[in-house]
């Protein structure tokens, strides 16, 4: 019986799975789902998109200023205090919104381009 019940979960597994839409697939799916928020609110919705949107830019840090042992290479620059993931959430929603002919392409390329826009590094002649 068991074994039957994993067989049934298993085959229906990607029915479930494909009916949740994937908000961040594009610009647009991110902003369907997150570009209508309030941003001082806490909401569950508010709280998963900020979590995404810095899950994606720390990785992205942590690529170019660590595996890449290149710390003055690193393609944007938050600062150190006073910016809240909701605050890096606004920025990227008002970015897509401001380029709309981008906002097909993958979110994770346009959060890339909006911390590069918002947060871009003072460079520094040697």
């Amino acid at each position: 019986m068991k074994n039957l019940l994993m067989l049934v979960i298993l085959l229906s597994t990607p029915c479930w799975a494909q009916a949740a839409h994937d908000f961040t697939a594009t610009g647009n799916d991110f902003l369907a789902r997150c570009g209508r928020i309030d941003l001082k609110g806490d909401d569950s919705v508010t709280l998963i998109c900020a979590a995404y949107v810095g899950g994606v830019a720390d990785g992205m840090e942590l690529m170019y200023g660590v595996a890449l042992a290149k710390p003055d290479k690193r393609i944007f620059c938050v600062p150190a205090s006073g910016v809240t993931r909701v605050q890096i959430l606004g920025v990227v929603i008002e970015f897509i919104k401001a380029h709309p002919a981008t906002a097909h392409l993958q979110t994770r390329t346009l959060i890339l381009d909006a911390m590069m826009d918002a947060f871009g590094c003072a460079k520094t002649s040697h």
